[in-house]
Order: structure tokens, then sequence, then C-alpha cells
């Protein structure tokens, strides 16, 4: 099973301390959470605090509860995998980058050599077709499928940056962590 702590390192070594690009559509963030993000975590757990006060360890926190545990991370047997999903829903958002997963699961429903024949809807909603599809395809294609949701990520990035181009700033940055 995947382990929240590796993906969380690896996610946010890319986010750094605080930005506040005016250019960033993204908005101002510290360690990668935005002030939107920020206000979900405050209604969901009752924290009285200002954005300005956003920790690690509560950036670490919000990662958990509301990416990794939407995602069901946990029971994602490939741990590559669950990095790139969790970095993915980090970036995305939760349903968009379950989308960019479930797109990627039904590009495998296509190939012959794949043997569970389950084509999911792309719902952006984590559900227990979709874990066992993961779970499915990275028992012998672990390193195609990785491949695979990094390749739709690059192209939703590539899209974004050209129906944006101030964004064209940040292209290189996203392609490092994706």
């Amino acid at each position: 099973m995947a382990i929240y702590e590796n993906a969380h390192r690896l996610t946010h070594g890319m986010e750094g301390g605080e930005v506040d690009d005016p250019i960033d559509r993204g908005g101002h963030t510290i360690y990668g959470v935005t002030k939107k993000t920020f206000k979900r975590y405050k209604k969901a757990t009752g924290y009285k605090g200002d954005f300005s006060e956003l920790t690690p360890e509560m950036a670490r926190e919000i990662g958990k509860t509301l990416y990794w545990d939407k995602i069901q991370g946990d029971y994602f047997h490939s741990q590559c995998v669950a990095n790139e999903v969790y970095d993915s829903v980090f970036h995305h958002g939760v349903r968009g980058g379950v989308k960019l997963l479930q797109k990627s699961i039904n590009v495998f429903y296509h190939c012959p050599q794949y043997i569970n024949k389950v084509k999911l809807k792309k719902d952006g909603i984590m559900g227990k077709k979709t874990i066992e599809a993961i779970n499915t395809i990275t028992r012998r294609y672990e390193t195609q499928f990785f491949k695979c949701i990094n390749g739709e990520r690059y192209i939703k990035l590539k899209k974004f940056a050209w129906l944006f181009p101030k964004q064209l700033k940040f292209f290189i940055g996203w392609c490092m962590r994706s």
C-alpha cells in the first residue's frame, strides 16, 4: 500500500514557501496551499487563524485530508502511481486530477493486453472501480501507466499554458513536477 509521507515529501518539495505572483492564476500560496483551499480547511477543522499563519505541518495535514484521503491513496498498490496522482490532484484539484487518471485508465481499456475490461466514466470521483482498475493495471504495467498519467498531465498543462499565455512563465516548473 502507498504511504502518504512519501507522496507529500515529493509534492511539497516542489512547492517551497510563500509565493504571491500576480500573474499566477493559482493566486497566493503558502507551501502550495491556496487561499481557497485554506478556507476549506478552516471550515472543515474549525481553525480560526489567518492564512499568513499557515505552517508546514498544517500544509501536511491539508494535503492528507483534502487530497490524499479524497483519492484513497492508502489503497494504491503502487507508490509511484500514488505519488503522481497525489501531485496531480494537488495541482489540478481532486476532480480534475481524478479525471486525468480515469482518462489514463480508459486508454488501457482499449489495449488488447489489458485483461480487466472495465471502462470508467470520467466523472472525477475516486470510487471502488477506479481503485480496482489502478491496482489491476499497476500489477503488470506500473511504469507504462505512470507514464500515461504523466503524459495526460503534460497535455493538460500545455493546453492551459497556450490558452493563458502569461502562464507560460510557469510551464517549465509545472513540467518538473509532472
